[in-house]
């Protein structure tokens, strides 16, 4: 699985760039064959004025060229990758859904 973080406004140092890498590794970790690319993006919104500006938003892409996306905010960079991540989990969970043959048919012409 190929992650790569960007930041806009806001610097990533190596502790957050490793929070980034654990939380996307268990929320898709056992997804890794319905991904192919992760893009995260962090970004300070307000800038040094604070409040809820800490925007975090994660794009996956599948080997089959699917695209899903998961977003949030918070005031801590941390708690808005956490919370990101764990949408994006439930994306790719529903879309690897779609994609497991049926169980329980036979279509071996009987």
């Amino acid at each position: 699985m190929n992650i790569r973080v960007r930041a806009r406004a806001m610097t990533v140092s190596e502790a957050l760039r490793f929070h980034v890498e654990h939380r996307i590794a268990f929320a898709l970790g056992r997804f890794e064959r319905f991904v192919d690319r992760v893009e995260v993006l962090l970004q300070d919104v307000n800038g040094p004025r604070g409040g809820e500006d800490k925007v975090c938003r994660i794009e996956v892409r599948s080997p089959r060229g699917e695209f899903v996306a998961a977003e949030a905010v918070d005031s801590d960079p941390k708690r808005a990758i956490d919370h990101a991540s764990a949408r994006i989990s439930r994306t790719v969970a529903r879309l690897a859904a779609r994609f497991k043959p049926k169980l329980g048919r036979s279509y071996s012409g009987e």
